[in-house]
């Protein structure tokens, strides 16, 4: 088999991986804001011209391979699985939520150093892009319709994406003292039965 075509996209990926590995290095040592794109070119050495052919400045960079990192893992999850509500019935957390948490513990390196970089939220963009499509396409694969259900589908997309992102965020800043699995089960748990009733809370306020 000729696997002459699939090297320059061999090079590219090598390309776009060299000067990401070299940005997130810089931002450990001085912070992002004052990297410049000579330093990361010198770090990854790659030539300016080759960095301007794949990007237009460090934000652009850092947004994509922000992205490369969490796509790689969401297009390896089976989002269309079995229902959330299947696993909580019976005290089990979803694999699908429990191996989203174990990737987040396994490159906590990454998610730790992008989540304190003060770029227009560019953790919580990147995680809202990938979590609002895949979470809509969870929705929609089981024939929701807006009408059906009194609001539109994309707003409970982006309620379901606010919700893990924010808790996300508090469990990096917590140091991830609680385990990926017990994270897992918990967000399942209170995505699957309602925040008010899994503490039991009542509407009112009063606890049941």
């Amino acid at each position: 088999m000729d696997n002459s075509q699939n090297k320059p996209d061999l090079r590219v990926r090598r390309t776009h991986k060299l000067l990401f590995d070299a940005l997130l290095l810089l931002i450990k040592e001085k912070g992002f804001d004052s990297i410049t794109v000579s330093e990361i070119c010198d770090r990854a050495m790659v030539h300016r011209t080759t960095f301007y052919k794949h990007y237009e400045d460090k934000y652009h960079l850092l947004y994509e391979g922000s992205k490369a990192v969490m796509g790689d893992f969401l297009a390896s999850i089976d989002f269309l699985g079995t229902p959330y509500h299947q696993f909580t019935a019976a005290g089990i957390a979803p694999p699908r939520v429990v191996s989203f948490f174990n990737h987040v513990a396994e490159q906590k390196e990454f998610y730790q150093t992008i989540s304190q970089i003060p770029y227009v939220n560019i953790f919580q963009r990147v995680l809202r892009d990938y979590l609002t499509e895949h979470i809509h396409l969870l929705l929609s694969s089981g024939q929701i319709q807006d009408k059906k259900i009194g609001m539109p589908i994309s707003l409970i997309t982006h309620f379901i994406a606010g919700a893990m992102i924010n808790t996300l965020t508090w469990w990096l800043e917590k140091g991830m003292s609680v385990p990926p699995e017990d994270m897992a089960k918990n967000v399942a748990l209170l995505l699957g039965h309602g925040v008010y009733h899994v503490p039991g809370i009542r509407e009112n306020g009063a606890e049941s």
